[in-house]
């Protein structure tokens, strides 16, 4: 990830607010940017290749982690959430 990947997650905290959970999919190990990634406003970073649970995993850590800091636990489904999905590589694009 490069200094554009940086400000566009920058950017869509800007406009999404702090409530909608952003997740980072990195196709190698990211370790070395998982703290400039969280810093720019990413909640979590998960890796490729991407099983079908990992999405739905993720979104859990994150839940469960932000209810944490709550007193209360709240349930939470993912019926009638939005999930954006969006591909920065050209090869990996349907033409």
């Amino acid at each position: 990830m490069n200094a554009d990947g940086f400000k566009t997650i920058q950017e869509i905290r800007k406009i999404v607010g702090s409530k909608t959970t952003i997740i980072i999919i990195f196709a190698y190990d990211w370790g070395f940017i998982e703290a400039e990634a969280r810093a720019a406003g990413a909640n979590m970073l998960i890796s490729e290749p991407l099983l079908r649970s990992a999405p739905v995993s993720a979104f859990e850590r994150v839940i469960s982690h932000a209810q944490a800091k709550k007193s209360a636990p709240q349930t939470f489904a993912f019926t009638g959430k939005r999930v954006l999905l969006a591909e920065d590589n050209a090869i990996n694009s349907a033409d």
